[in-house]
């Protein structure tokens, strides 16, 4: 029987003109990815040589295309995605890391470093993949990581994806919020929580709202629930000059800082990102002896 043989540049071609056809605003790029990862090939051999493959092994390839012109997010279809530098493992029952929350992990290894502390102790709560905790304690190996979650499959994930990234500071705990690490304080408090309203969450697209955990997204009516519970608890959960540093929607700045003077937290930094969104905020408790030490940090 003969058989038929295809370089990757055709079928390349071929992905991302039907990519095209259905509206993907990225049809090249996905069509690479898939490609490199369905014949498990380098971008450097993708580029370097025309390889070419037999009809008999192409399953996997239109598998993936099935599955991702069904509006599956394409790094489900990988299993993986690149977030603050380092490579993580996602799937089904897992928020993907977005690129804003870089911002996030940015500015608490700077505050650290900043605040000068020896061995700081950090909580990141919603946790999901762990990627904003894997990332903190890559960057700031002498701290004590502990991150939470209720989800048992994101636990999952998080836990192998702090392997994958050797990350040996850092330890997960299955729970509620603060729940886990009742009667504990850090120095350090993080989170991005799920804080998209009751009524955005029907209008997402298809990749997001068909796919990704929804409870990893829904901050209940006005998106708020959760930092309400947060900056409600925060507070006793703060060491002396800790602070807390939480990722904001869309337009919920104003909010979220009158929610956290009513629960004895200040407001001392907000962070855009590219786009000029309020993205990150930096809180601090009502302490005498808090003030000057972190507002030269900041």
């Amino acid at each position: 029987m003969k058989t038929t043989l295809l370089s990757t540049t055709c079928l390349f071609n071929e992905v991302s003109s039907i990519f095209r056809e259905k509206g993907l605003s990225e049809a090249e790029r996905e069509a690479e990815l898939i490609i490199c990862h369905a014949f498990n090939i380098s971008r450097t051999e993708f580029y370097r040589d025309d390889l070419w493959v037999d009809e008999s092994d192409l399953w996997a390839l239109n598998s993936i295309v099935r599955r991702r012109l069904c509006h599956e997010p394409l790094q489900y279809l990988t299993g993986y995605t690149e977030f603050y530098g380092l490579r993580f493992r996602v799937g089904r029952g897992v928020l993907i890391p977005r690129p804003e929350t870089e911002i996030l992990v940015e500015e608490a290894v700077r505050l650290v470093n900043a605040l000068g502390i020896p061995s700081p102790a950090i909580l990141d709560l919603c946790t999901g993949s762990g990627c904003i905790a894997t990332a903190i304690a890559k960057n700031l190996p002498s701290a004590k990581v502990v991150a939470s979650d209720i989800s048992v499959p994101a636990m999952g994930y998080a836990i192998d994806n702090a392997g994958l990234n050797s990350a040996g500071n850092l330890v997960f705990v299955q729970g509620d919020l603060f729940e886990p690490v009742r009667g504990k304080s850090f120095h350090l408090i993080v989170s991005n929580p799920p804080y998209v309203t009751g009524d955005d969450l029907m209008s997402l697209q298809k990749e997001v709202s068909g796919y990704e955990p929804p409870e990893a997204l829904d901050g209940g009516r006005d998106g708020l629930d959760f930092y309400r519970r947060i900056l409600k608890a925060a507070p006793q959960h703060l060491r002396d000059r800790g602070c807390l540093v939480l990722e904001l929607g869309l337009g919920q700045g104003i909010a979220v800082r009158e929610i956290a003077g009513e629960c004895g937290l200040r407001v001392v930094k907000v962070l855009n990102d590219l786009s000029g969104i309020e993205r990150v905020m930096v809180l601090e408790k009502l302490n005498k002896s808090s003030d000057k030490r972190l507002l030269e940090a900041i």
